[in-house]
């Protein structure tokens, strides 16, 4: 046998033996438990009240006594994306909310949807809306005006 295809297949027979070495020490997805009722309520409470600030894993872990990892595993579990992802979500939903409010600027409802500036808000706001601020802000406007 050629040199090479042993020392393939040796690598090959070292990844399966390392393969089967993780799935046996994973968690299998059955045991996996998602948070409670309680735990989402205080976690998602807490970033609702904290839109402008910084968010960290570990704070929000601390929060409802549990390791880092831990929360990060079941939080994602259980909301179907990550901590920061449901952050940006929120943060979404409230400039949405802020900008049915001709009185605030989109400067405002950045700052207070806890993005540095209005590009910031504006990069985001089309990822996950799929418009820019300012167009979603004159439909809503324009169907308030209309409903009255």
């Amino acid at each position: 046998m050629n040199f090479f295809v042993s020392e393939q297949i040796e690598s090959q027979e070292k990844m399966t033996v390392s393969a089967q070495y993780v799935c046996a020490t994973a968690v299998p997805v059955h045991k996996r438990v998602p948070l409670s009722n309680a735990q989402m309520d205080k976690v998602c409470a807490y970033l609702a009240a904290h839109l402008n600030g910084r968010m960290q894993v570990a704070g929000l872990a601390a929060l409802i006594g549990m390791g880092r990892t831990s929360f990060f595993e079941r939080f994602t579990m259980t909301a179907n994306m990550t901590p920061n992802q449901y952050l940006q979500f929120l943060r979404i939903e409230k400039a949405k909310e802020l900008m049915c409010d001709p009185q605030f600027t989109l400067l405002d409802i950045a700052f207070a949807c806890g993005y540095s500036d209005q590009s910031h808000l504006t990069r985001f706001f089309k990822r996950y809306v799929g418009v820019s601020p300012g167009h979603y802000r004159r439909e809503a406007l324009s169907q308030q005006y209309s409903a009255q």
